[in-house]
């Protein structure tokens, strides 16, 4: 069997030997399956005595069973896609949508990017990504980048829930399942957005408290959780202070990611920045 993918302007070919491998192969590609293509790069897997093989252009690995298999797919998608988008800014952050307006949630691992992206589409946003955000040509606008959503047993176990509970996934281990968001097309997933705001979450035991981040603030935190900032000889500070200076940042101190999707919801509604407050205050 056989799939082709384009991701930018760039087309992958992959090829696998087992029918059993289908489900898998067929849904964590989806959003960039084409018909045909010339491609760039050919991946391959290989069924060996209910072992898997699976060799692309950056690195070949030996395989247990599918969900290992489905791990390295993943994590290969994940640096194959950094690779293409290697000229746009990449940040550490996931990114939701409402109604044409793009929300960042920048920070380290374990920040609660992710359960923050799925509370959002709970909450009638539509997602983009939950880990790496890529910034377009214009500084304002995002890039999707629908690979599975990583999906810890903690959170997918949540009451009220926060996983659709329509959409496919898939099991990796005992703690973690790969969820398929970008799936039925259009529903929970869009390809690009217009950045509003960038928030930095900060979990704690308080009530919900928002502070505006100046200019400089911003970019230092970003900075930190920039993939490839200082790629470039001359670095990307401009790059990066230009998409600051088309939206408003600010950071969010939460206990309940519910509140702080309601306190992002209030800063959306509003036309300026008049009505945002610019010290510290609290949700009632």
């Amino acid at each position: 069997m056989e799939i082709y993918l384009k991701i930018a302007s760039t087309y992958i070919s992959i090829r696998w030997d087992s029918d059993s491998l289908n489900h898998i192969i067929k849904r964590m590609f989806s959003p960039w399956h084409v018909s045909s293509g010339n491609p760039t790069y050919s991946w391959d897997i290989f069924a060996i005595d209910s072992r898997y093989f699976l060799k692309t252009h950056l690195r070949s690995v030996k395989c247990s069973d599918e969900r290992t298999l489905a791990a390295n797919l993943e994590y290969s998608l994940t640096l194959l896609a950094q690779e293409i988008y290697s000229q746009n800014l990449q940040v550490h952050a996931s990114c939701v949508d409402f109604q044409g307006k793009g929300v960042l949630f920048v920070g380290p691992h374990g920040a609660g990017k992710t359960t923050l992206a799925l509370t959002a589409i709970a909450s009638g946003f539509r997602a983009l990504t939950d880990d790496v955000s890529i910034i377009g040509e214009s500084s304002d606008q995002i890039l999707g980048f629908p690979r599975p959503f990583k999906v810890c047993e903690d959170v997918w176990n949540m009451q009220p829930t926060v996983v659709p509970l329509d959409c496919p996934y898939f099991k990796v281990n005992d703690n973690t399942k790969y969820l398929y968001f970008y799936l039925p097309c259009g529903r929970y997933y869009v390809e690009n957005t217009s950045v509003k705001y960038i928030i930095f979450p900060v979990r704690n035991d308080n009530p919900t408290m928002i502070r505006e981040l100046g200019e400089t603030e911003s970019l230092n935190k970003l900075l930190r959780q920039g993939f490839n900032c200082y790629q470039k000889k001359n670095g990307r500070v401009d790059e990066l202070l230009d998409t600051i200076r088309k939206t408003s940042s600010f950071e969010i101190e939460y206990n309940s990611h519910w509140d702080l999707l309601k306190r992002v919801r209030e800063l959306l509604a509003t036309s300026s920045l008049d009505n945002c407050p610019t010290v510290e205050g609290e949700i009632e």
